[in-house]
């Protein structure tokens, strides 16, 4: 599996399948890796625990970034899985790491235009590694905060058409919130000056 990693904390997850019907897996864990990549600044292993038999049990250990030498760096994590009363296997993630956040283009409205009730806002949100979380894209206005349900996606850019309903007169920021899978988070900001309102 591929895991897109930002300059902060990431997590990884992997799997421990029980295959006996009769004995339990006992402090089963993630550990370290069997070779730290050079960008990973700190990892910590997965809490052990008990994987009864039959049964699929997700662990999730946690590593942090260098940033300093993690510009977009592609290598393979070989994780250690251990037990008590098991062999102990290895788990190939393949990390590559996105420390750039997406870059947003509010397209329209521009910058101090008069609007009045029911405005579409229109943007433009592009990161080109790891691609845009299309279910991580909000937009915030007056203290409210919306998902943005519908995006029109393509592999590295999804366009947000939003209708924005304006509940109150006056000089106020639309502003537009997006995460990469990575978890790199980015906003953009533009002022609108509002003259009418739409009635509930």
């Amino acid at each position: 599996p591929k895991k897109y990693a930002s300059s902060g904390n990431n997590e990884v997850e992997v799997s421990v399948v029980n295959a006996s019907t009769s004995s339990s897996i006992n402090q089963a864990q993630v550990g370290l890796p069997i070779k730290t990549p050079t960008f990973v600044r700190e990892f910590r292993p997965s809490a052990a625990n008990t994987v009864p038999p039959g049964v699929d049990t997700k662990f999730v250990a946690s590593f942090e970034v260098n940033p300093d030498i993690a510009a977009n760096v592609s290598e393979v994590m070989d994780l250690r899985v251990s037990a008590d009363n098991a062999a102990a296997r290895s788990r190939e993630v393949l990390v590559v790491t996105d420390i750039t956040p997406p870059t947003i283009q509010i397209l329209a409205p521009f910058a101090g235009t008069v609007v009045s009730g029911v405005v579409t806002i229109q943007a433009s949100i592009k990161d080109e590694l790891s691609g845009v979380d299309t279910d991580n894209v909000e937009i915030m206005n007056q203290g409210d905060t919306f998902d943005v349900m519908e995006l029109f996606e393509s592999p590295t850019e999804s366009i947000l058409n939003f209708p924005m309903v304006f509940r109150k007169i006056g000089t106020q920021d639309v502003t537009i919130r997006a995460r990469d899978m990575a978890g790199n988070l980015a906003t953009k900001s533009v002022s609108l000056t509002v003259n009418g309102i739409e009635n509930i």
